[in-house]
């Protein structure tokens, strides 16, 4: 019962570990894509300013606007991050909390397994001794 505990634990962590991979990824290209509209951005800006200055003003502010959601993105990645690693160690925690459950069972069974033979044992010991003890009070009669 310890033993499909503690694989359901290393299950949890691994699932843990490919969800956060896996969200890590997303939110890298989402990251990466920002990262691309904001240089697009800067390079029409430059086009732009030798150009009109109504139009300058307009890119600024959309430039602007992606900056602050790509740092918006990268601190929503970096929570998550946090997040799932705290999710990992309680999992990774949990997982030896049961190895370490599953030794100590492992080790009363061995104890209690060893008592059984030891009262096997008395009770042959018992036996035989009741047998001797009958055979001499026959013989004495």
């Amino acid at each position: 019962m310890l033993s499909a505990a503690l694989a359901d634990a290393q299950a949890a962590v691994q699932a843990y570990q490919s969800q956060q991979a896996e969200l890590e990824q997303r939110q890298w290209k989402a990251v990466q894509r920002l990262q691309e509209q904001v240089r697009q951005l800067e390079s029409e800006k430059q086009e732009l300013l030798s150009g009109s200055g109504s139009a300058d003003t307009a890119l600024m502010r959309q430039i602007q606007s992606l900056a602050a959601q790509l740092s918006a993105a990268q601190k929503a990645a970096s929570d998550q991050e946090q997040l799932l690693m705290a999710r990992l160690r309680a999992a990774e925690q949990a997982a030896a909390e049961a190895a370490a459950a599953e030794r100590d069972t492992a080790g009363r069974a061995a104890a209690a397994e060893a008592a059984l033979k030891a009262a096997q044992q008395a009770t042959t010991a018992a036996v035989q001794v009741g047998s001797v003890l009958a055979t001499a009070s026959v013989a004495a009669y």
